[in-house]
């Protein structure tokens, strides 16, 4: 059985996993600021919200040299824009195409066993400076994915490196009580970066998680 997968939330950074080949959706060069982005995006208001935002407000949130790939970025009250400017008409249009590809891929998650969103955990839920888990923001997620019935059709990302002051070793006890809690389908990617290398990763430990169902 061939599996499809779509970014739901998390670091554009880190989207490596997915290979050059994704679907891109409408969170593709953005990062997601916790539930509310979430929200929009299911409720089918994702695209206007930004669109709106953009036309009628002053765009002034540019973050410098963002994540070492880009010289600036928008921050929005719910994602971070990284690499485009959301007044740029192309950027609104190819934003709606790809949010329209979002929520067809969302119908086909509801509706058929083989496609997944993943979600990566950013620093919405790791605390960049304390590297432990913001299980306020974590819980309202869940709980949202939970009232939306996809909390089982959701992969969460967490990364893992060499470096001995890695996040992960930080948050695992904390992430790990919420895998148990609900049910969680989660694996690690060792040095993710966007080579090959961390898709083939992802690709293997997907075999693991969906063992069950692979043919």
């Amino acid at each position: 059985m061939e599996f499809q997968f779509m970014q739901l939330a998390g670091n554009c950074a880190c989207i490596g996993y997915l290979g050059k080949n994704r679907i891109k959706g409408p969170v593709d060069n953005v990062v997601t600021l916790g539930t509310g982005a979430l929200n929009l995006l299911l409720k089918g208001e994702y695209a206007k919200a930004v669109i709106d935002w953009a036309d009628k407000s002053i765009v002034s949130a540019r973050v410098p040299n963002f994540e070492g790939d880009s010289t600036f970025a928008y921050k929005f009250k719910y994602v971070l824009i990284v690499h485009n400017d959301p007044k740029d008409k192309k950027y609104q249009e190819e934003l709606i195409k790809r949010y329209n590809t979002f929520l067809s891929f969302l119908k086909k998650v509801k509706a058929n066993k083989n496609y997944y969103f993943t979600f990566n955990l950013n620093e919405i839920y790791i605390d960049r400076i304390t590297h432990k888990l913001n299980t306020k923001e974590l819980e309202k997620t869940l709980n949202l994915l939970k009232e939306y019935d996809l909390l089982s059709k959701v992969i969460f990302i967490s990364t893992k490196s060499d470096n001995k002051q890695n996040w992960w070793n930080f948050y695992s006890d904390q992430l790990n009580y919420y895998i148990e809690k609900f049910s969680l389908k989660h694996i690690t990617i060792n040095n993710l970066d966007f080579s090959e290398n961390t898709h083939k990763q992802f690709i293997e430990k997907m075999k693991g998680v969906f063992k069950n169902e692979i043919s």
